[in-house]
């Protein structure tokens, strides 16, 4: 590099042309560093409060904002620099920002030497090409880096409150689903109780209900086996009389005792038929339970 202006460096690249006959030239070219400033390191914004700048391995500011600090270098510029108590803290951040890769540092920076001092934070970086260093930092006033830092917590904050209500609204949802199941199942089995209750109830019913007709087949059953009865009485007894009125030799004989056999017959089905209608009344009075014994 080369100082174009008091404040405005430049850069030269060498490049050597051979040939057939060998060594023909060298190619040079000038970039200024200005240029590549504005073009890759101004439009580094650190949140509209800081800057980049670029040194050299000597510690000479190459690349700044503000072009009056351009060629300037700490140490070789202020006298007695090192022994300086206000320029402690930059000194410090200067001999570890040489001395690591990369890192941040917190320092007292002096406008022109002039008190008060601006607390600022840097964090730097070296870039290594072809021998040549230069470390290039990003500049910000140590305050706002904490009022940044304060903003960044408070959203972090507010975000961490929306996840802890989100998750405890998705808690209460799945405690909401999960009290609505079961309150579900114990609507399913009560209804399924009911429903059960219902069929027995309506079996109940039917059985009732065949009770009573089962009662009243018996009853009229029971009541023609009577009248039956009752009729077969005067049958059988005419029957009997008229057998003996008309003896063995009358012509009529056989058919009046075949009228007698037929009704002693029918006396003896009526006979057997009384005494289960009865005994199927006094099953019926029974509950429907015992039926089966």
């Amino acid at each position: 590099m080369f100082p174009i202006s008091p404040h405005h460096y430049g850069m030269t690249l060498l490049n050597s042309v051979y040939g057939g006959s060998g060594y023909l030239g060298t190619v040079v070219s000038v970039i200024d560093m200005e240029t590549l400033y504005q073009q890759f390191a101004a439009s580094l914004d650190v949140d509209h409060l800081g800057y980049v700048a670029v040194k050299d391995a000597q510690g000479t500011l190459i690349m700044h904002p503000d072009s009056r600090m351009t060629g300037f270098n700490y140490r070789r510029d202020i006298e007695d620099f090192g022994e300086m108590p206000q320029y402690e803290s930059l000194d410090n951040m200067l001999v570890r920002q040489y001395r690591y890769e990369e890192g941040s540092a917190i320092y007292q920076s002096f406008s022109g030497g002039i008190l008060p001092p601006d607390k600022e934070i840097a964090s730097f970086s070296r870039m290594n090409l072809g021998g040549t260093s230069w470390y290039i930092s990003a500049v910000m006033p140590y305050q706002q880096a904490v009022r940044l830092e304060t903003v960044n917590l408070k959203r972090f904050g507010l975000l961490f409150t929306a996840v802890i209500l989100v998750l405890g609204a998705s808690g209460m949802i799945i405690y909401s689903l999960l009290r609505n199941r079961q309150k579900l199942k114990l609507e399913t089995k009560y209804l399924k109780e009911i429903n059960s209750t219902l069929e027995e109830l309506h079996r109940s019913r039917e059985e009732a209900r065949h009770y009573q007709k089962l009662t009243t087949i018996g009853t009229l059953a029971g009541g023609i086996a009577h009248e039956f009865n009752n009729l077969l009485t005067p049958i059988i007894g005419y029957s009997e009389f008229l057998r003996e009125q008309m003896g063995k030799d009358s012509e009529f004989y056989e058919d009046i005792e075949e009228i007698h056999k037929a009704g002693t017959r029918a006396k003896e089905i009526v006979e057997q038929i009384l005494p289960s209608a009865a005994r199927r009344r006094m099953w019926w009075n029974l509950p429907p339970s015992l039926w089966t014994l």
